[in-house]
């Protein structure tokens, strides 16, 4: 019933395999008390399954414990590990107005707002705290924040600098310190940066993701493997680490190591909407043509709203193309219709309307030149057309 004793148990457990024995032990035990289940929402988090330690704070608040600030942060930190960044601002919203002090934890919102690209509440977040926490780490990563977003990439890393002055073992400072170098296009700083963040914290993917995208970048697949393999085995249901993975995939030519992971990536919630997309010109290259339509038509269904434009255009367009060959000239001229919404297949799309159009009215006129019945070949003989009266069909009872 000590929470600091819990605290050095998440801090000190060195693997996931003592973090999930202390959570057994308690789920065994007959007592419990709700220290317990606290400890349980942030070991979940450190393990990062993040849905479920949301999960379990919110049995926790509906149970009677009242919405805490603390266990608030957590599940803020929770939605914006798995990108739900509009239900982790919400909550840090709610942090704010129970605790306006609170700093502890804030600097996530700060990488919240960062990420969903809000200058505004970044720059209001960060002075508020600078004018009543100037000499917290907390506030030297959201002042690092503001600047980077604002393309200040030296400013930023100084601030985070300073940040890690105050908290030396912060992992997520080195983390961000190399994302600006990388902005900076200076790799050998920011390998340094994120190395320095995977050796104080090992369990965070972060950085591991990092160094895959640096290595991606420097065309270095062997080595991008290796980092995006060792992200996804510390979050195996992250969509983005899968994607990084599959991609790592088809550069070192393992087509079908790539399918599963791009199907895994789609099944566990694509965020970013290029799973199946990327699925769809896997199918192409491989000519199974049926699979890659049904890939581009479930894009078009589900990320209409939130793809790209290019992405989008790609689909309409291949299935544009895809339906006229079949001689399906509604679905194709409907595909080609969508493609007038984008600039790049704007004229193709207009081209395929008119073959759709005129390939059918050819169709329809080459159905109706025929006749409505077969025409019949007669081989009787005259003789065979002549009735006798004992053949003529009787009528009478």
């Amino acid at each position: 019933r000590f929470w600091p004793a819990y605290e050095s148990i998440l801090q000190h457990s060195r693997n996931e395999k003592q973090l999930r024995d202390v959570i057994g032990q308690f789920l065994e035990s007959t007592s419990t008390h709700w220290l317990q289940h606290v400890y349980e929402v942030f070991a979940l988090a450190k393990l990062n399954q993040h849905l479920e330690s949301i999960q379990a704070a919110r049995r926790l608040i509906m149970g009677g414990l009242k919405a805490q600030p603390a266990l608030l942060v957590q599940m803020a930190i929770s939605f914006h590990e798995i990108y739900e960044n509009t239900e982790a601002c919400e909550q840090f919203r709610n942090i704010a107005q129970i605790d306006p002090l609170r700093i502890e934890g804030m600097e996530q919102y700060s990488n919240t707002l960062f990420l969903m690209n809000n200058k505004a509440d970044l720059y209001k977040l960060a002075y508020r705290f600078l004018a009543t926490h100037r000499f917290k780490w907390e506030t030297c990563v959201m002042l690092g924040n503001y600047y980077a977003i604002r393309g200040e990439h030296l400013a930023a890393i100084k601030f985070f600098e300073r940040a890690l002055r105050l908290n030396p073992y912060n992992a997520r400072c080195w983390t961000l310190i190399g994302h600006e170098y990388m902005e900076m296009k200076n790799h050998s700083a920011a390998c340094i940066a994120y190395r320095k963040a995977s050796t104080i914290s090992p369990d965070d993917p972060a950085p591991y993701y990092g160094l895959a995208t640096m290595y991606d970048i420097l065309k270095m697949h062997a080595y991008s493997h290796r980092y995006y393999l060792l992200a996804y085995n510390l979050r195996p249901m992250d969509s983005r680490m899968l994607i990084g993975l599959a991609e790592s995939y088809l550069k070192l030519n393992k087509i079908d190591d790539a399918k599963k992971c791009f199907l895994k990536a789609f099944q566990v919630g694509d965020v970013e909407g290029t799973a199946l997309l990327a699925l769809g010109k896997i199918y192409d290259k491989l000519e199974d043509s049926n699979r890659a339509v049904q890939a581009f038509q479930k894009y078009l269904v589900l990320y209409v709203k939130v793809a790209p434009e290019q992405n989008l255009a790609t689909a309409a367009i291949y299935l544009a193309r895809f339906f006229l060959r079949k001689k399906k000239f509604d679905l194709s001229y409907g595909y080609a219709m969508q493609c007038l919404d984008y600039e790049m297949t704007r004229d193709e799309g207009r081209n395929l309307m008119i073959d759709a159009n005129q390939m059918k009215a050819e169709q329809l006129r080459a159905s109706t030149s025929q006749p409505s019945t077969p025409a019949v070949q007669h081989n009787l003989s005259t003789a065979d057309m002549v009735i006798d009266e004992d053949d003529e069909p009787s009528f009478e009872d």
